[in-house]
């Protein structure tokens, strides 16, 4: 027997149904920071005004941050990172291009100083770095105020090495508050409509039945399914071979996933110690068939009223994790033309 977990509890056979738990859920938007005017801040606000060439900054931009902009600006502007009629855009556009991880800050601040900075310099620091359990610039900033670590830091950057790395972290710090500044400059983006993608089942077969235990109301079972989309070929978002959830340049989740994400959204409630032997999609004309074959350890609920001589059900429960009413709402069918097979040929009964 073949159960869905539907809007109002198990159904059997034929029937369709979405599971009522969600891994997805939106974030709660931030409380924004208190307002302050270019004209409250005085010479900060006006310089922090003038690195956009065509506008000034929004007066509801936060007092650090609009000092942080004029701080950042001018660090990058000497360094040659951007160009003095850049403005706030070119700022944020250099941004993305820098990461901010050690090996950035490392490298940043050889360069600085004109020495070397290849791999095979940067790499032993940084492996140094995260034996002293430091792997960010956040806790290499932490460690320079602490007793325990500054003598090791020392050790570490010798010479003009050491106000080199602090310099870079003041910088961090800078681009920490433009990337602040940006997202409360930005326009309000809207989630996208939810699109309920329907999965139809066309096959699920079970085999090599065994382990059927009573006393721990187990069985084994191999089960095989697939599911198709149809016309999901054709779907751009659906097609990209990405099992993670998507988010755009700006890190906001899409609410697009590929069929792959869907596909690793199967799950087998009753199921314990399952092994995937088999999970891909596959392009079948203009469809996709999500196909997924696994092997494991079933809970049943065993009604021997009439034991020896009456007959147990054994039920394989399967849902897909997305909510009905989420961000990514699924919709199981099964068509009577559903390909449903046993192989009893392989059945065998531990005692």
């Amino acid at each position: 027997h073949i159960s869905w977990l539907g809007p109002k509890g198990p159904m059997r056979r034929g029937a369709a149904g979405t599971a009522s738990a969600a891994r997805l859920h939106e974030g709660k938007a931030a409380k924004s920071k208190p307002a302050a005017s270019s004209k409250e801040l005085g010479p900060a606000a006006e310089q922090a005004a003038g690195l956009d060439g065509q506008a000034p900054l929004p007066e509801q931009l936060p007092t650090n941050e609009i000092k942080a902009l004029a701080t950042l600006r001018k660090f990058m502007g000497k360094r040659g990172v951007v160009d003095k009629k850049d403005g706030i855009r070119g700022l944020i556009a250099s941004m993305k291009k820098d990461a901010d991880s050690l090996e950035a800050l490392v490298k940043r601040a050889l360069h600085s100083l004109g020495a070397d900075e290849t791999p095979e310099t940067i790499g032993p620091m940084v492996d140094q770095l995260q034996e002293l359990y430091i792997r960010t610039p956040a806790q290499l900033e932490k460690s320079f105020k602490c007793e325990d670590t500054i003598d090791d830091l020392r050790h570490l950057f010798r010479g003009r090495l050491m106000p080199a790395m602090k310099h870079e972290l003041k910088l961090y710090h800078a681009k920490v508050a433009l990337q602040r500044a940006a997202t409360s400059m930005a326009a309000p983006v809207e989630t996208p409509r939810p699109i309920t993608r329907r999965l139809k089942l066309v096959r699920c077969e079970l085999s090599q039945l065994s382990h059927i235990d009573q006393l721990s109301q187990t069985f084994r079972v191999r089960v095989s399914v697939s599911f198709c989309i149809e016309g999901g070929a054709l779907d751009e978002d659906l097609s990209k071979q990405f099992d993670g959830f998507p988010v755009d340049e700006d890190g906001r989740p899409t609410y697009r996933p590929s069929a792959v994400w869907y596909l690793s959204q199967l799950d087998f409630p009753n199921g314990h110690d399952l092994h995937v032997l088999e999970s891909k999609v596959a392009v079948v004309g203009n469809d996709l068939h999500l196909i997924q074959r696994v092997e494991g350890e079933f809970f049943e609920r065993f009604e021997l009223h009439a034991f020896p001589f009456d007959a147990q059900d054994l039920t394989v429960t399967m849902c897909f994790n997305c909510a009905k009413n989420g961000p990514v709402p699924v919709e199981l069918s099964c068509p009577p033309s559903a390909v449903l097979g046993i192989d009893v040929t392989t059945f065998a009964f531990s005692d």
